[in-house]
Protein backbone atom coordinates (compact mmCIF):
# COMPACT_ATOMS: atom_id res chain seq x y z
CA UNK A 1 0.00 0.00 0.00
CA UNK A 2 1.12 3.58 -0.90
CA UNK A 3 2.72 5.32 2.08
CA UNK A 4 4.62 9.02 2.20
CA UNK A 5 6.22 9.80 4.94
CA UNK A 6 6.16 14.29 4.75
CA UNK A 7 8.79 16.39 6.54
CA UNK A 8 6.55 16.74 9.43
CA UNK A 9 7.33 13.39 9.92
CA UNK A 10 3.87 12.45 9.17
CA UNK A 11 3.24 9.16 7.27
CA UNK A 12 0.18 9.85 4.66
CA UNK A 13 -1.64 7.02 3.22
CA UNK A 14 -2.94 7.79 -0.52
CA UNK A 15 -4.45 5.63 -3.24
CA UNK A 16 -3.41 6.23 -7.24
CA UNK A 17 -5.16 4.84 -9.69
CA UNK A 18 -5.65 6.06 -13.22
CA UNK A 19 -3.78 8.28 -16.21
CA UNK A 20 -4.15 11.26 -17.69
CA UNK A 21 -5.26 14.90 -15.79
CA UNK A 22 -4.50 14.62 -12.25
CA UNK A 23 -7.91 15.12 -9.66
CA UNK A 24 -7.24 14.86 -6.18
CA UNK A 25 -10.33 13.78 -3.84
CA UNK A 26 -9.96 14.84 -0.45
CA UNK A 27 -12.34 13.37 2.23
CA UNK A 28 -14.23 15.16 5.24
CA UNK A 29 -14.69 14.50 8.96
CA UNK A 30 -15.07 10.97 10.29
CA UNK A 31 -14.53 9.83 6.80
CA UNK A 32 -11.61 7.90 4.79
CA UNK A 33 -10.62 7.74 1.33
CA UNK A 34 -12.62 4.62 0.81
CA UNK A 35 -15.96 7.47 0.72
CA UNK A 36 -14.45 8.60 -2.84
CA UNK A 37 -14.77 4.79 -4.51
CA UNK A 38 -17.27 5.22 -6.63
CA UNK A 39 -15.59 8.30 -8.04
CA UNK A 40 -12.09 6.73 -7.79
CA UNK A 41 -13.55 3.77 -10.42
CA UNK A 42 -15.35 5.85 -12.72
CA UNK A 43 -13.17 9.04 -13.36
CA UNK A 44 -9.85 7.10 -13.32
CA UNK A 45 -10.83 5.65 -16.64
CA UNK A 46 -9.62 8.81 -18.48
CA UNK A 47 -7.72 10.55 -14.97
CA UNK A 48 -5.19 9.81 -12.97
CA UNK A 49 -6.74 9.91 -9.69
CA UNK A 50 -5.39 10.42 -6.09
CA UNK A 51 -7.43 10.03 -3.19
CA UNK A 52 -5.36 10.46 0.24
CA UNK A 53 -6.74 9.47 3.90
CA UNK A 54 -6.23 12.99 6.71
CA UNK A 55 -4.32 12.06 9.09
CA UNK A 56 -5.77 10.42 12.10
CA UNK A 57 -7.87 8.43 9.54
CA UNK A 58 -7.57 5.61 7.41
CA UNK A 59 -4.56 4.39 7.41
CA UNK A 60 -2.65 7.51 8.06
CA UNK A 61 -0.75 8.45 10.99
CA UNK A 62 -1.73 11.12 13.45
CA UNK A 63 0.15 14.00 14.89
CA UNK A 64 -1.66 17.31 15.62
CA UNK A 65 -1.40 20.00 12.46
CA UNK A 66 -2.86 22.87 11.23
CA UNK A 67 -4.55 23.51 8.07
CA UNK A 68 -1.03 25.42 6.69
CA UNK A 69 0.90 22.46 7.61
CA UNK A 70 -2.08 19.74 6.16
CA UNK A 71 -1.67 22.23 3.08
CA UNK A 72 2.11 21.84 2.94
CA UNK A 73 2.06 17.99 3.13
CA UNK A 74 -0.28 17.47 0.16
CA UNK A 75 1.90 19.99 -1.78
CA UNK A 76 5.02 17.31 -0.70
CA UNK A 77 2.99 14.35 -1.73
CA UNK A 78 1.86 15.92 -4.84
CA UNK A 79 6.07 16.60 -5.73
CA UNK A 80 6.75 13.14 -4.68
CA UNK A 81 4.15 11.29 -6.80
CA UNK A 82 5.17 13.58 -9.94
CA UNK A 83 1.85 15.99 -10.04
CA UNK A 84 2.34 18.99 -11.13
CA UNK A 85 -1.05 20.50 -12.20
CA UNK A 86 -4.58 19.11 -11.00
CA UNK A 87 -7.61 19.71 -9.66
CA UNK A 88 -9.32 18.96 -6.36
CA UNK A 89 -12.33 18.12 -5.41
CA UNK A 90 -13.36 18.30 -1.47
CA UNK A 91 -15.74 17.57 0.65
CA UNK A 92 -16.92 19.62 4.05
CA UNK A 93 -13.65 19.37 6.18
CA UNK A 94 -11.64 18.79 3.12
CA UNK A 95 -12.75 21.98 1.46
CA UNK A 96 -11.51 23.95 4.44
CA UNK A 97 -7.89 22.42 3.34
CA UNK A 98 -8.50 22.84 -0.23
CA UNK A 99 -9.29 26.56 0.18
CA UNK A 100 -5.91 26.66 2.49
CA UNK A 101 -4.08 24.99 -0.21
CA UNK A 102 -6.01 27.23 -3.34
CA UNK A 103 -4.65 30.30 -1.44
CA UNK A 104 -1.02 28.74 -0.90
CA UNK A 105 0.09 27.18 -4.17
CA UNK A 106 -2.32 28.89 -6.61
CA UNK A 107 -0.32 28.04 -9.35
CA UNK A 108 -0.67 24.13 -9.17
CA UNK A 109 -4.41 24.23 -9.13
CA UNK A 110 -6.23 24.01 -12.81
CA UNK A 111 -9.88 23.61 -11.26
CA UNK A 112 -11.32 23.26 -7.91
CA UNK A 113 -14.86 21.77 -6.59
CA UNK A 114 -16.27 22.42 -3.50
CA UNK A 115 -18.52 19.86 -2.16
CA UNK A 116 -20.85 20.80 1.02
CA UNK A 117 -18.61 23.40 2.68
CA UNK A 118 -17.94 26.51 3.93
CA UNK A 119 -15.28 29.56 4.33
CA UNK A 120 -16.66 28.99 8.28
CA UNK A 121 -18.46 26.13 9.33
CA UNK A 122 -20.51 27.46 12.96
CA UNK A 123 -23.42 29.40 11.85
CA UNK A 124 -25.84 31.72 14.06
CA UNK A 125 -28.99 29.40 13.83
CA UNK A 126 -29.31 25.54 12.56
CA UNK A 127 -31.54 26.82 9.99
CA UNK A 128 -27.97 28.26 8.28
CA UNK A 129 -26.11 25.16 9.00
CA UNK A 130 -24.22 23.59 12.11
CA UNK A 131 -24.19 25.64 15.15
CA UNK A 132 -21.14 25.81 17.78
CA UNK A 133 -23.34 24.28 20.34
CA UNK A 134 -23.73 21.38 18.09
CA UNK A 135 -20.20 21.10 16.88
CA UNK A 136 -19.41 20.91 21.01
CA UNK A 137 -22.13 18.23 21.53
CA UNK A 138 -20.47 15.90 18.70
CA UNK A 139 -17.10 17.09 20.67
CA UNK A 140 -18.36 15.78 24.05
CA UNK A 141 -20.39 12.51 22.47
CA UNK A 142 -17.13 11.49 21.39
CA UNK A 143 -15.85 11.27 24.97
CA UNK A 144 -19.42 10.05 26.16
CA UNK A 145 -19.69 6.84 23.48
CA UNK A 146 -17.34 7.26 20.40
CA UNK A 147 -19.09 4.49 18.44
CA UNK A 148 -22.73 6.26 19.22
CA UNK A 149 -21.14 9.94 18.44
CA UNK A 150 -19.60 8.11 14.42
CA UNK A 151 -23.53 6.73 13.91
CA UNK A 152 -25.15 9.79 14.63
CA UNK A 153 -22.90 11.72 12.77
CA UNK A 154 -23.43 9.26 9.91
CA UNK A 155 -27.22 9.31 10.41
CA UNK A 156 -27.44 13.30 9.99
CA UNK A 157 -25.84 13.35 6.66
CA UNK A 158 -28.71 11.62 4.41
CA UNK A 159 -31.74 12.74 4.43
CA UNK A 160 -35.06 10.66 4.54
CA UNK A 161 -35.45 10.59 0.71
CA UNK A 162 -32.13 9.64 -0.11
CA UNK A 163 -32.98 6.53 2.26
CA UNK A 164 -35.10 5.06 -0.40
CA UNK A 165 -32.92 5.50 -2.96
CA UNK A 166 -31.10 2.92 -4.55
CA UNK A 167 -27.58 4.10 -3.91
CA UNK A 168 -27.96 4.85 -0.26
CA UNK A 169 -27.15 1.56 1.38
CA UNK A 170 -24.16 1.62 -0.63
CA UNK A 171 -22.92 4.13 0.78
CA UNK A 172 -23.97 3.63 4.12
CA UNK A 173 -22.27 0.48 4.55
CA UNK A 174 -19.36 2.60 3.07
CA UNK A 175 -19.39 5.08 5.48
CA UNK A 176 -19.88 2.52 8.25
CA UNK A 177 -18.71 -0.64 8.06
CA UNK A 178 -15.26 0.21 8.09
CA UNK A 179 -12.22 -1.94 9.51
CA UNK A 180 -10.26 0.78 10.76
CA UNK A 181 -12.18 3.81 12.39
CA UNK A 182 -10.62 7.23 12.99
CA UNK A 183 -8.77 8.03 15.72
CA UNK A 184 -10.95 10.09 18.46
CA UNK A 185 -7.93 12.50 19.37
CA UNK A 186 -7.72 13.18 15.49
CA UNK A 187 -11.87 14.28 15.42
CA UNK A 188 -11.74 15.81 18.35
CA UNK A 189 -9.05 18.34 17.22
CA UNK A 190 -10.69 18.98 13.47
CA UNK A 191 -13.94 19.58 15.50
CA UNK A 192 -11.94 22.86 16.50
CA UNK A 193 -10.50 23.39 13.58
CA UNK A 194 -14.16 23.57 12.03
CA UNK A 195 -15.23 25.57 15.02
CA UNK A 196 -12.46 28.21 14.86
CA UNK A 197 -11.14 28.60 11.80
CA UNK A 198 -12.36 31.08 9.37
CA UNK A 199 -10.85 31.66 6.05
CA UNK A 200 -13.46 34.40 4.89
CA UNK A 201 -10.72 36.53 3.93
CA UNK A 202 -8.74 34.66 1.17
CA UNK A 203 -11.24 34.00 -1.02
CA UNK A 204 -10.76 37.27 -3.18
CA UNK A 205 -7.49 35.87 -3.39
CA UNK A 206 -9.14 32.08 -4.94
CA UNK A 207 -9.51 32.80 -8.56
CA UNK A 208 -9.32 29.48 -9.64
CA UNK A 209 -12.82 28.14 -11.85
CA UNK A 210 -14.88 26.83 -8.89
CA UNK A 211 -17.70 24.38 -8.47
CA UNK A 212 -19.45 24.22 -5.58
CA UNK A 213 -21.92 20.94 -5.42
CA UNK A 214 -24.18 21.60 -2.18
CA UNK A 215 -27.02 18.92 -0.60
CA UNK A 216 -30.43 20.65 -1.40
CA UNK A 217 -31.11 19.64 2.33
CA UNK A 218 -27.56 19.42 4.16
CA UNK A 219 -27.89 20.78 7.45
CA UNK A 220 -24.28 20.86 7.69
CA UNK A 221 -23.57 23.17 5.48
CA UNK A 222 -27.06 24.95 3.53
CA UNK A 223 -27.67 25.75 0.50
CA UNK A 224 -27.71 29.78 2.07
CA UNK A 225 -23.84 29.05 3.08
CA UNK A 226 -23.16 27.37 -0.19
CA UNK A 227 -24.51 30.46 -2.62
CA UNK A 228 -22.52 33.05 0.01
CA UNK A 229 -19.33 30.85 -0.95
CA UNK A 230 -20.24 31.31 -4.59
CA UNK A 231 -20.71 35.27 -4.27
CA UNK A 232 -17.31 35.47 -2.23
CA UNK A 233 -15.27 33.57 -4.81
CA UNK A 234 -14.51 35.27 -8.55
CA UNK A 235 -14.90 32.59 -10.73
CA UNK A 236 -17.59 30.23 -8.93
CA UNK A 237 -20.37 28.45 -10.26
CA UNK A 238 -22.91 26.64 -7.72
CA UNK A 239 -25.07 23.40 -8.60
CA UNK A 240 -27.65 22.39 -5.86
CA UNK A 241 -28.35 18.39 -5.50
CA UNK A 242 -32.28 17.61 -4.98
CA UNK A 243 -32.91 15.68 -2.19
CA UNK A 244 -29.68 15.81 -0.99
CA UNK A 245 -27.69 16.05 2.53
CA UNK A 246 -23.99 16.62 3.25
CA UNK A 247 -22.47 13.57 1.07
CA UNK A 248 -24.12 13.69 -2.51
CA UNK A 249 -20.75 11.64 -3.95
CA UNK A 250 -21.92 9.08 -1.35
CA UNK A 251 -25.61 9.00 -1.55
CA UNK A 252 -26.12 9.97 -5.23
CA UNK A 253 -23.22 8.96 -6.96
CA UNK A 254 -24.55 8.90 -10.67
CA UNK A 255 -25.66 12.60 -10.45
CA UNK A 256 -22.46 13.90 -8.75
CA UNK A 257 -20.60 12.17 -11.35
CA UNK A 258 -22.24 13.53 -14.28
CA UNK A 259 -22.44 16.94 -12.32
CA UNK A 260 -18.13 16.61 -12.19
CA UNK A 261 -17.68 15.64 -15.59
CA UNK A 262 -19.26 17.97 -17.06
CA UNK A 263 -17.73 20.70 -15.49
CA UNK A 264 -14.42 19.26 -16.15
CA UNK A 265 -15.13 18.74 -19.77
CA UNK A 266 -16.22 22.35 -20.28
Amino acid sequence: MPYIKTRQNLIWHYKLKGKGKALLFIHGWGADLGVWQQQLDFFSKHYKTVAVDLPGHGMSGWRKIALEGLSKDINFILNKIGIDRLTIIAASLGGLIALKFASMFPERLERLILVDTAARFPCENEKEGITKAEIKKLSNLLDKDFTRALLYFARSIFTNEERRMYDYKKGWDILTRRIILPQKRALKEYLRILEVEDLSAILPQIKVNTLIINGEKDYICSPQKAKMLRNALPAAQLKIVKNCGHLPFLSQPKIFNQILEEFLKT
